[in-house]
């Protein structure tokens, strides 16, 4: 066995104080059993990013993004991508852009779909836009959908806010019919307390009832 003359022959005693194999003097993470390829520190997922450094610690990813996988391969790691299933932009936090006619069809929608004067029964040339609302969010799977229901300020401020909220379930309810998850959307009323034009005229008034949907980035 070869030694040290300090020791007269006997070899110094190696001190390896979590038994991982890696002496403490090489040992980068001493107090957890690791691998020699990581210098003695856990890597749960075997990427090479040690679990201390890996944002990602149970998922094997790459080093330039600290340990995370990049799942869609659109330049941003799954650990700040809000879309990690489908390929994105930076400037949409990893999500897909809406399509500018998309976005359109989303405009229009706040004042084509119509209900009857005074109730939540919608007209049937509602039913039109409203299947483009569904054709859209099968489109935008990575998106959710907030509905949300307006109204001029004609009536009392109570009356208004229960019509606004059983407009915007209305609509809920039809693209559920449509086969869109009830998990993709949610819908609120607002009544009358914000209002996007002039209430002191008609053209203003028939602005302000309305139905909006907006998609959002499923977080």
């Amino acid at each position: 066995m070869a030694g040290t003359k300090a020791l007269k022959g006997c070899p110094e005693k190696v001190v390896d104080t979590d038994g991982d194999g890696v002496p403490d003097a090489d040992d980068k993470c001493p107090g957890e059993k690791g691998i020699s390829a990581t210098m003695g520190c856990p890597d749960a997922d075997g990427d090479g990013v040690v679990d201390k450094d890996d944002k990602c610690p149970n998922k094997p990813g790459l080093k330039i993004y600290y340990g995370c996988p990049d799942t869609d391969g659109d330049g941003i790691d799954d650990s700040r991508d809000k879309c990690p299933k489908v390929a994105g932009t930076v400037a949409n936090e990893g999500c897909p852009e809406i399509k500018s006619e998309d976005k359109k069809t989303l405009e229009v929608a706040m004042q084509a779909v119509q209900f009857q004067t005074g109730s939540a029964i919608l007209k049937s040339e509602s039913n039109a836009v409203l299947n483009q609302i569904a054709d859209i969010m099968n489109r935008y799977p990575d998106f959710n959908m907030n509905i949300s229901g307006h109204t001029d300020n004609t009536g009392s401020s109570s009356a208004n806010q229960s019509l606004s909220e059983r407009r915007a379930k209305t609509c809920y309810d039809y693209l559920v019919k449509k086969g869109i998850s009830p998990d993709r959307m949610n819908h609120t009323g607002f009544g009358e307390s914000r209002p996007i034009s002039n209430n002191e005229n008609e053209k203003g008034r028939t602005l302000n009832r309305r139905v909006e949907f907006n998609l959002v980035n499923r977080q």
